[in-house]
């Protein structure tokens, strides 16, 4: 995956900053929705996931916006690496299996926006152990 742009990596620092911001724990979930100005991102703190977890994640808006979630780890690197980067039009939902123990931040950037967006986003982290595999679908092979 190629490195963040610089201007990614600049909001997730300023994601550092928010001490209100809400937050999701491991083998939880939660929702809130919020407006996101023209020209402003907000950020979401996913706190203590654990290595394994599997964490689902649904993005709805009025209008597009990037969407990137990264450990909290990265922030502040030159080259620092999203572990998902998407653009969600009206709708987005995506899984990701943590790599490693931790805190994540998931950041909605409607910096490139011309208006604001309601944005509702909802986050669930579930223990890998617990997600069964459904026998009726395909093998999937890369």
């Amino acid at each position: 995956m190629p490195p963040a742009p610089r201007h990614f990596l600049t909001a997730c620092l300023l994601a550092l900053a928010l001490h209100a911001a809400p937050a999701v724990r491991a083998d939880g979930a939660a929702s809130v929705t919020t407006d996101v100005p023209a020209g402003q991102w907000r950020a979401v703190n996913l706190r203590q996931l654990t290595a394994g977890a599997v964490l689902a994640v649904e993005v709805r808006s009025d209008g597009p916006l990037a969407v990137y979630l990264v450990h909290r780890r990265e922030l502040g690197k030159r080259n620092a690496r999203a572990l998902f980067r998407g653009v969600a039009e009206r709708r987005l939902s995506f899984s990701v299996l943590i790599p490693e123990a931790g805190s994540y931040v998931a950041v909605m950037d409607n910096r490139q926006g011309n208006a604001a967006r309601q944005v509702r986003f909802t986050a669930a982290a579930r223990r890998g152990a617990d997600i069964k595999p459904d026998p009726a679908a395909p093998d999937l092979h890369l």
